[in-house]
């Protein structure tokens, strides 16, 4: 008698129902490469963030736009508070910083998507790694719809994680993030559900590079 799923006393692999993709295992060198291409599509689809015909200065840039904005020479916009004296209103003024963005990134300013998807304010005071402290915050920057969707943000809190010798995606892994626990998942259009597999799921997310890297 041939049981289901066997021929002739020997297994078969069993058939995935229509529209099932199988789950296959993916190498160091392929995750890496799969998880580039992904970075380098996302910063092509940033061109809703990057102000035509203007060459950015972050001195010249409204209060408004400053915070995570870059600049035409690829240095990262600040916003600080300036006081007026005793009892006076205290302004606000966008200065360049001495942090340099990512190659791919320049003449930009992050877009309203991106701010909320990240749980960000266009009203952040200076650059600071603070914000990482903080696990609200830290949930908001692993998730899918920031992590996979705003390189300009990501590469920001990935040197600013590396500054204090941290590694981001083990601090998203940290939270339950599968953004870190299957770099695949930076590829959300892919359509393939290769996945770093076994033990190796955190070694492979330690080849996720900051987006500055590729």
């Amino acid at each position: 008698m041939t049981m289901p799923g066997r021929r002739d006393g020997q297994a078969v692999d069993r058939v995935p129902p229509p529209g099932k993709v199988p789950r296959r295992c993916m190498g160091r060198q392929r995750a890496k490469a799969r998880l580039a291409a992904s970075w380098r599509s996302n910063y092509r689809r940033m061109a809703g963030g990057a102000v035509q015909g203007t060459m950015i200065t972050c001195e010249h840039l409204d209060s408004s736009m400053c915070a995570f904005a870059v600049s035409a020479s690829r240095t990262r916009c600040l916003l600080e508070k300036h006081g007026l004296g005793r009892g006076r209103q205290e302004l606000l003024h966008c200065r360049t910083s001495d942090i340099e963005a990512g190659k791919y990134l320049s003449n930009y300013v992050e877009t309203d998507e991106c701010i909320n998807a990240c749980g960000l304010d266009r009203n952040t005071i200076g650059i600071s790694s603070d914000s990482l402290l903080e696990t609200h915050f830290t949930q908001k920057l692993c998730s899918p719809q920031c992590y996979n969707a705003c390189p300009n943000i990501v590469d920001l809190y990935f040197n600013l994680a590396a500054g204090e010798g941290r590694f981001l995606p083990v601090v998203c892994a940290g939270i339950g993030s599968s953004v870190a626990a299957a770099p695949v998942a930076a590829a959300p259009e892919s359509g393939s559900e290769e996945v770093a597999c076994g033990p190796t799921q955190l070694e492979e997310a330690a080849i996720a590079l900051s987006p500055a890297l590729l």
